[in-house]
């Protein structure tokens, strides 16, 4: 429990509060695999993160792994199963180890998305599209 409230300190201190958040995953950015802390260790489970939403690849918009080549935080959105999800991915230290905190919290019901598209494609496209002009903005930095 220690190390949990360790991670917590971390994003409090960040001005971070993950109590908004419906969801937290300890992530290992490289392997894309979902971390657990046991007594003090990090071990990883044999679960990818994007099993999470039943996806078969890497998103190609990972925000995991561009905040841990960025050391930064990173934010976007993902339509994902009929929702849309604000995803907030933080670089943490523990130990020597850089891992990630990926904060998932569904915004469909809560704000205005939604309301402005006559289907669930045309809103998927539009956060596609989002998604792959920041890809874009970052490559070409």
């Amino acid at each position: 429990m220690r190390i949990l409230n360790e991670i917590e300190n971390q994003l409090v201190e960040m001005g971070i509060y993950f109590e908004v958040f419906d969801m937290i995953k300890i992530i290992d950015a490289e392997s894309c695999k979902v971390l657990e802390i046991e007594n003090g260790c990090i071990k990883k489970l044999d679960v990818d993160c994007i099993e999470t939403f039943g996806l078969s690849k890497r998103c190609k918009n990972c925000s995991a792994l561009k905040a841990y080549n960025s050391k930064e935080q990173v934010l976007k959105l993902e339509y994902l199963q009929a929702s849309v999800f604000l995803v907030l991915s933080v670089p943490l230290y523990y130990g020597e180890n850089l891992i990630i905190a990926e904060m998932l919290k569904d915004i469909t019901k809560s704000s205005n998305v939604g309301n402005h598209f006559s289907a669930d494609q045309e809103l998927s496209n539009l956060i596609d599209n989002l998604n792959n002009l920041a890809i874009e903005k970052i490559a070409s930095l």
